[in-house]
């Protein structure tokens, strides 16, 4: 058995609109949250931002717009495609598509009669 599973909720491409919903803010394990490719659109919610698992969240292409609400520094936050802009000392704009990953349960054990 793996030491560290990941676990990750990949909703991309699934046509869902309308603001994100709250309840993933009770996913508390959650460590990379993918809803890219939809139409959520409105703010990102800070209840977003107390998932304390939470390591890569991608929203790219929805239309989100309005500021990118603090993360804590070890979460990497994928917003290609969209309104939102993330305040630090600059602005930031992104420029380029991120390479699409996926993330694949590999699950290794052996069996000894």
């Amino acid at each position: 058995m793996p030491l560290h599973l990941l676990v990750s909720l990949n909703l991309s491409s699934n046509l869902f609109s309308g603001p994100i919903p709250s309840s993933f803010g009770a996913l508390s394990t959650l460590e990379v949250l993918d809803l890219s490719n939809n139409s959520f659109s409105g703010q990102i919610p800070d209840y977003l931002t107390n998932m304390q698992s939470l390591t890569r969240l991608i929203l790219s292409n929805n239309p989100l717009s309005g500021e990118i609400p603090k993360f804590s520094h070890n979460v990497n936050v994928e917003y290609f495609g969209t309104n939102l802009i993330k305040m630090n000392r600059t602005t930031e704009i992104p420029t380029r598509s991120p390479r699409r990953m996926e993330y694949p349960l590999q699950l290794r054990f052996s069996l000894q009669l």
